[in-house]
């Protein structure tokens, strides 16, 4: 068993500053991912158009909450205008200009491995920052959704965090099976990612053996597994997390894992710790947000590395549990001026020490 307190890092003090991890920017090939095959062909398709590919891309949509499919009909090879408001609202979510047309930008976000976990949830807006509104025109049926919305980062309800303990216990099941890294790399990845998130709050993760117990079960797993969100192979959906209190933490087994990129050839290779990283955010109760360098943004690419957490995943993070120091971000992590233009000049210190959880 890993000793994990030991690997939680004890900063002592207030203006600490902390390194970041290497960052990759990842594949800027072509996608091969399972939905590059099927959405390949549907570059500039508009309202009207048909394609056999349409009822994949609606179902598509559908898993990550942008539509809901409630009729047969719904599931026609049309474009209609069920799917230019699902892409409107993809668009928007993205950061990408909205025109309800299945442009090249929209298409690469499209093909990328992602989470599991929706963008949508209920008709509440996990993705969507507060200063584009009024910016740009959207349509009636995206305005619809923008009902309290709030921040950059988000969370999928104030109340949905760990009440019962800051003090939380992790168990690895079938960590085993993974062909492509080794158990106790695949587990020092996955703790170095809980360890970076409790230096920004005071929660707090230990080992344990009894699986049974634990609050929180990570699992490597394929196909159906059980929880309803089965996986799909290969460079699909990547992992996925439950909210608080769930505590179920599944990786999809037969990707190509690794725990590093420089010293794995594959094409297809994907970072463990990036995702383990993400994924923790959501059993913390963190949402998707809109930011693309930020760890909660949904996708990645193969061969991306993203091991560091941004202002707005902090500020998240800190939203829900409170902070244990004033920290800064070490300008290595994000460009100052990037960071001041984005947030405002006094957006880089975090909480106070010995904060409380909100």
């Amino acid at each position: 068993m890993l000793p994990l307190k030991l690997l939680l890092f004890t900063l002592l003090g207030t203006g600490v500053t902390f390194a970041c991890a290497e960052e990759r920017e990842g594949s800027s090939g072509p996608s091969r991912s399972k939905w590059a095959s099927k959405f390949g062909a549907l570059a500039n398709l508009r309202r009207g158009d048909k394609h056999e590919a349409v009822a994949d891309l609606k179902q598509y949509l559908s898993q990550f909450g942008y539509i809901k499919l409630e009729k047969e009909g719904d599931l026609s090879l049309e474009f209609d205008e069920l799917l230019m408001d699902a892409i409107n609202l993809y668009q928007v979510r993205h950061s990408i200009p909205v025109t309800g047309v299945l442009s090249n930008h929209t298409l690469r976000l499209l093909h990328s491995p992602r989470c599991g976990r929706a963008d949508v949830e209920e008709g509440r807006p996990l993705m969507l920052e507060r200063q584009q509104l009024g910016k740009v025109p959207l349509p009636e049926s995206v305005l619809g959704h923008l009902e309290n919305f709030e921040g950059h980062w988000a969370v999928y309800a104030p109340s949905e965090k760990w009440q019962s303990s800051r003090n939380l216990t992790i168990a690895f099941s079938s960590i085993d099976i993974v062909p492509s890294v080794a158990e106790t790399d695949a587990k020092a990845a996955i703790v170095a990612a809980f360890a970076t998130w409790s230096r920004v709050i005071p929660v707090n993760f230990t080992e344990t053996d009894n699986s049974t117990e634990a609050d929180i079960e990570i699992r490597f797993v394929g196909g159906d597994h059980g929880d309803g969100d089965p996986f799909d192979g290969r460079l699909g959906i990547l992992a996925h997390a439950f909210a608080p209190e769930d505590g179920r933490f599944h990786f999809d087994k037969d990707e190509v894992w690794t725990v590093d990129v420089d010293s794995n050839d594959d094409e297809d290779a994907i970072d463990l710790e990036t995702v383990a990283l993400h994924e923790i955010g959501h059993l913390l109760g963190l949402a998707h947000t809109h930011v693309e360098g930020a760890v909660m943004y949904p996708s990645i690419v193969t061969r991306q590395v993203k091991r560091h957490l941004t202002v707005d995943d902090i500020h998240g993070a800190q939203a829900l549990y409170g902070s244990n120091y004033v920290r800064r971000l070490n300008t290595a992590c994000q460009d100052h001026s990037t960071q001041e233009a984005q947030y405002g000049a006094d957006m880089t210190t975090f909480g106070t020490a010995g904060a409380g959880s909100p």
